[in-house]
C-alpha cells in the first residue's frame, strides 16, 4: 500500500503525541497509590476578561502570559490548602500533601481549568472538600465550578491527561507538583 508524504507526516505526529500522552499517564500512574481525591478547579472567564481589559491588552485566555497567571493562581491555591490542612508541618518536617495539577481548556473558546490529583491523610478527609472550596475562593480568577470527589481508579488519570499531546505545550504543571517527602503519611491503597 502506498501512502503519501502527508499521510506519513500525520502518522508520525500522531505517534509522537500518543507517546507523550502515555509518558504523562505513566508518570501519574506511578504515584496512583497516593491519590485520595480528584479535584477540578475552573477559572472564571469574566474575571480573566476583566483582568485583560483593565490593562487595555488583547490577551487571549490561552496566551502564554495568562497561562503563567493561572499557574501562579494554582500555586497560591496549593499553598493556602496545604497550610489550611496541615499548618506549619511543611516547614517542620514536610507536608504529607500530594498535589499534581494538570491544566486544560487552553483551546480558543474554552474555559481554563485544572484537574488535580490530590493525596491527603485519612484524618483530613472530612474537612477536605470545604478546605478546597475556601482556598479556591482566595485565588485570582477563581470560578464557581469546583468538583471534589474521592479518587476511584486510573480512569481519572486518563481523563486528566487527555490533553497531554504536545511536548512544547505543558499539561502537567511541573513547577506546582508536590510529592510528600514521606509518602507513608498518606493513607495508601493496597
Amino acid at each position: 500500500m502506498r501512502t503519501t508524504l502527508q499521510d506519513q507526516i500525520t502518522d508520525a505526529a500522531e505517534q509522537r503525541q500518543q507517546a507523550h500522552k502515555q509518558d504523562h499517564f505513566e508518570w501519574m500512574l506511578a504515584h496512583e497509590r497516593l491519590i485520595t481525591h480528584a479535584v477540578t478547579l475552573t477559572f472564571d472567564p469574566k474575571k480573566i476578561d476583566g483582568y485583560t481589559a483593565a490593562f487595555n491588552r488583547s490577551l487571549t485566555r490561552n496566551h502564554p502570559e495568562m497561562i503563567e497567571r493561572y499557574k501562579d493562581s494554582v500555586k497560591l491555591f496549593a499553598n493556602i490548602l496545604d497550610r489550611s490542612l496541615f499548618g506549619n508541618m511543611s516547614q517542620r518536617k514536610g507536608s504529607p500533601f500530594l498535589f499534581v495539577p494538570v491544566i486544560e481548556g487552553m483551546n480558543n473558546g474554552q474555559v481554563p481549568h485544572f484537574h488535580c490529583s490530590v493525596g491527603i491523610p485519612e484524618n483530613r478527609f472530612d474537612v477536605f472538600e470545604q478546605k478546597v472550596l475556601d482556598a479556591w475562593q482566595c485565588v485570582p480568577f477563581s470560578g464557581f465550578a469546583i468538583k471534589v470527589v474521592p479518587y476511584r481508579d486510573e480512569g481519572w488519570l486518563t481523563y486528566s491527561t487527555k490533553g497531554s499531546k504536545f511536548p512544547n505545550r505543558e499539561s502537567i504543571d511541573w513547577l506546582n507538583v508536590r510529592i510528600p517527602r514521606s509518602p507513608d503519611l498518606i493513607t495508601t491503597k493496597s
